[in-house]
């Protein structure tokens, strides 16, 4: 006959002693039910030190701590109400342990949003992205183009106010090309691009911008033809 393992003692109850009193619990209002909880929390927190010091040294602390009390049930309704600063408001203090349960609620929320963006971005074609990109494009610093006049630029600013997709040969994006764009663009010939009365703005044509890196760019239209 194989022994049976000894079984663990039950747990001694410290909250829900009794079908009365877990009753009677439940009966509470919503901040005598957060007040009790804090209360709890901070006994708990006591138990697991007098716990931790028991274990470093016996001697001096033969008294081991008791086991963490149940805190009381909070209903889904009222974890709700809790997400609401205006409703939070009025309560003085609230649990960790309810704290924990709203952040985790609206971690999981923020994370289906994330992935239905993510699933809808996926779903746009090049084109479609691009548009979206240009659409987001901050035009305070948006003026018109005056040739021969000298003015700082963003190469970030170039990707949002090129609306066709441009192919750019890699050594384009090296530091001495892209320092000759800084320099020399007020200088570029330009072209209207929005022919309509009062547009004033232009833009520089890609052909002449292939001057300095190198670029034959008639011979590479050329070559793809």
């Amino acid at each position: 006959m194989t022994q049976q393992p000894p079984l663990s003692p039950l747990r001694q109850l410290c909250t829900h002693i009794s079908d009365a009193i877990r009753r009677a619990l439940q009966k509470l209002s919503l901040g005598a039910k957060l007040k009790r909880n804090c209360k709890i929390e901070a006994d708990n927190t006591a138990r697991k030190a007098k716990t931790l010091k028991h274990l470093n040294d016996p001697a001096q602390n033969p008294d081991p701590g008791s086991e963490s009390a149940s805190l009381i049930s909070i209903d889904e309704d009222n974890i709700q109400a809790l997400r609401t600063p205006t409703f939070t408001s009025k309560f003085p203090n609230i649990p960790m342990a309810v704290q924990k349960v709203i952040a985790q609620l609206e971690a999981k929320e923020k994370d289906v949003v994330t992935k239905k963006r993510d699933a809808a971005d996926a779903k746009l074609t090049a084109e479609q992205a691009h548009k979206a990109k240009h659409r987001c494009k901050d035009t305070v610093a948006k003026h018109p183009h005056v040739p021969g006049e000298q003015r700082n630029i963003k190469f970030a600013e170039i990707l949002y106010d090129t609306n066709n997709a441009l192919l750019m040969p890699l050594h384009f994006f090296l530091n001495v090309n892209l320092q000759w764009l800084i320099d020399e663009l007020s200088t570029l010939p330009t072209i209207k691009t929005n022919p309509r009365a009062g547009e004033a703005r232009q833009r520089a044509p890609s052909s002449s911008m292939w001057r300095r890196p190198g670029c034959d760019y008639a011979a590479r239209q050329r070559k793809q033809t």
